[in-house]
């Protein structure tokens, strides 16, 4: 590690629960990905957590400051001195007990049954302005009407050459899933994985925003048994890259950014629909179009669950 220079000097407001351990003295690493909106470092052990400004949601993984973000070079060397993290010998971001950041709890006591949940849903997703909908919101309507109508399998339509692809796919997860057919379930999660464009690709979005709502749910109700919904990510870590991935891996453990954590908790615990509105408006804001992509996986999982927890299609 070369000596650095005193730079531009910031200090971090918030940190993840995740991120605050790479933050620790001696911790050392170099700079994956530098973008206008975040810096993503990983330490020599792997870990992996980012820089952003503190507009941007909380994550576990996210560590917010109090200025604009410079843009180091990719492979730029970091290490963590006392309070500070020196980053290229161009920029230094003040440690100082900043506020922690974890994900709040899902408390199972407080759950709706499933045909009052199902109800929250669909209210939920009747007023969501899809105006300016993205990437998988797009087919938010679709998705819906998988668990609408009387067919178990409508298609899904869209003009976007991705979407249409995809959308064969979601059709096949929604019946590997009820009917709990792990084979399927496998062979219509691989090719969602690395689908689309950027940093993290629509398709690995939208399974993670899926995912999230599965984990999320066995969690409100445990003594259900949704075992055979798993899905084992590890064998297709190659087919997206190290950020994507890491971060699907997060929400298949239920870690996902703070407005996606205050949906699920939101819909639990019967916030106000204006308060609701207000959660999903933050989330959709992430990236080009991944909270939409996280959105309408977060839905489709939602649903997913209910239906298998024998609620009834409403008409």
């Amino acid at each position: 590690m070369q000596s650095v220079t005193v730079g531009t000097r910031f200090s971090i407001t918030q940190v993840g629960d995740f991120a605050s351990r790479c933050l620790q003295p001696g911790q050392q690493g170099s700079v994956l990905a530098s973008f206008s909106s975040a810096v993503y470092l990983v330490t020599e052990d792997g870990g992996l957590f980012w820089l952003a400004g503190d507009v941007t949601p909380m994550h576990r993984r996210a560590t917010l400051i109090n200025g604009p973000l410079s843009k180091p070079a990719k492979g730029a060397e970091f290490v963590v001195v006392g309070d500070q993290l020196r980053i290229d010998s161009m920029t230094i971001v003040g440690v100082t007990e900043p506020t922690l950041w974890q994900a709040p709890a899902i408390n199972p006591i407080d759950r709706p049954n499933p045909d009052l949940l199902t109800k929250r849903i669909h209210s939920f997703i009747a007023r969501l302005n899809l105006s300016g909908a993205k990437g998988f919101g797009v087919l938010i309507p679709s998705i819906q009407s998988l668990f609408r109508q009387g067919s178990p399998d409508p298609r899904l339509e869209s003009a976007d050459p991705v979407l249409q692809y995809a959308s064969k796919f979601i059709q096949g997860l929604s019946v590997a899933y009820r009917q709990g057919n792990a084979t399927q379930i496998s062979q219509n999660t691989k090719p969602l994985i690395g689908l689309g464009f950027g940093l993290t690709p629509s398709g690995d979005d939208f399974l993670g925003g899926l995912l999230f709502a599965i984990h999320s749910l066995k969690a409100a109700y445990p003594h259900s048994d949704f075992s055979d919904l798993d899905i084992p990510l590890e064998p297709y870590c190659s087919r997206t890259n190290l950020i994507s991935f890491s971060i699907l891996d997060d929400l298949a453990r239920g870690h996902g950014p703070e407005p996606l954590h205050q949906l699920i908790n939101g819909l639990l615990s019967a916030e106000p629909p204006k308060t609701m509105d207000l959660f999903a408006s933050q989330l959709t804001l992430i990236g080009a179009s991944t909270g939409w992509d996280l959105l309408a996986g977060f839905l489709t999982g939602m649903l997913l669950i209910c239906r298998r927890q024998h609620s009834p299609i409403l008409a």
